[in-house]
């Protein structure tokens, strides 16, 4: 969809909500024919907001944008990470018994481990369609040829053993040959404390040969740190020779919102730099120009705008605007796109109906009108 461009001393904008470098979208462009012959990969990276924190997952902006490529361009595949955005009301997978999230490298972010040694599942993840085949990604961090299981469908469990020597190292185990039926996947019945860390299900449609796949990352406390660790590793780089072939990496188009936990954080404005301009050359080392758009959501300066941010326990609210410049400043050098939602919502979120008065996380018509902006450029 076109956007009106009118023309600023930092380059095109639409009434404050783009910033368009020029041809930033020319492999986004070529990526939407390539679509109906063959797939093509786009990332979705978030923090709470993406995935419906304060409302749900299904509503979240996040979600609302995967349905709309894959009903316009067809439905490939999907990736579902394991993380805390996407348990429970926030997605597929269950929550884990005893469990915590490793941000310290894999190729998609964030592992999630557990210490129970129950000898059942510790987490389950149900299929919200239906499938015939699933890889399960997960990580072998484990010298002592640790055991651990998955089952389908609530069947007798398939032992998996770490490798004696190969630490730290992505695996993927493949489960084929099912009924096409929601099936559902566990992990779990450890003999050692995180002898599976989880990453996530890459999941392909039964049949499909082109189209988009989903490659959904992040969640709830996620920052460019948690993807600066292994920015190699996460672009899919440091996984040749891994076999892991066919998950998603390359990403054509990437989506990327992420900001809110640096700005409480109050990570310097030299790091926060450092890590989105790491994360753009890994991730168009895996493949080339890939076309980036940037979101930056509304963090609300309780002392002139109509909500706060400062309610909710987040901090820096009267200087977030230093993080936004800096994601302007990088998306003018690396010929970005951004969205800027914290504009287009300006000092009222909360009489637009956007935000509650006391939380930046957005009410359903904040999820609705971000996924409406983020289309336009689309």
């Amino acid at each position: 969809m076109a956007v009106n461009k009118l023309s600023s001393p930092f380059g095109p904008y639409d009434s404050g909500t783009y910033y368009l470098s020029d041809g930033w979208d020319s492999a986004w462009k070529f990526a939407k024919i390539q679509s109906a012959h063959q797939p093509v990969v786009v990332n979705i990276m978030g923090d709470s907001i993406s995935v419906g924190v304060n409302r749900s997952y299904a509503r979240s902006f996040g979600n609302q944008l995967a349905q709309y490529l894959q009903s316009t361009y067809g439905a490939y595949g999907d990736y579902w990470p394991t993380s805390y955005g996407y348990l429970g009301s926030f997605g597929p997978w269950s929550s884990a018994a005893s469990s915590a999230v490793y941000t310290g490298g894999g190729p998609f972010g964030e592992f999630l481990y557990s210490s129970s040694l129950a000898a059942s599942a510790l987490q389950t993840w149900t299929a919200p369609y239906p499938v015939t085949a699933m890889d399960f990604l997960w990580w072998d961090n484990f010298t002592n040829s640790a055991t651990w299981q998955y089952s389908i469908d609530g069947a007798a469990g398939t032992t998996i053993t770490n490798a004696a020597t190969a630490v730290n190292f992505i695996r993927r185990t493949s489960v084929t040959g099912l009924s096409y039926a929601p099936h559902t996947f566990s992990w779990g019945w450890q003999s050692a404390n995180a002898a599976c860390a989880s990453g996530g299900l890459s999941v392909l449609l039964p049949g499909a040969t082109s189209g988009i796949y989903i490659a959904r990352h992040g969640g709830p406390g996620a920052s460019t740190q948690w993807f600066n660790t292994e920015p190699g590793d996460f672009t899919g780089i440091a996984s040749v020779g891994r076999g892991l072939t066919g998950l998603p990496t390359g990403a054509q188009l990437s989506i990327i919102e992420l900001s809110a936990n640096d700005i409480n954080g109050g990570l310097a404005i030299g790091a926060f730099q450092q890590a989105l301009t790491q994360l753009i050359r890994g991730l168009r080392r895996a493949q080339f120009n890939c076309s980036i758009a940037f979101v930056i959501t509304s963090y609300p300066d309780g002392t002139i705008d109509d909500a706060s941010s400062a309610a909710a326990g987040f901090a820096n609210q009267t200087t977030a605007y230093t993080w936004h410049q800096a994601i302007y400043q990088i998306a003018q050098h690396q010929g970005c796109a951004v969205v800027d939602v914290h504009k287009r919502w300006g000092a009222t979120p909360f009489a637009k109906g956007f935000l509650p008065s006391g939380n930046l996380h957005p009410l359903e018509a904040g999820q609705n009108d971000i996924t409406t902006a983020i289309q336009e450029i689309l």
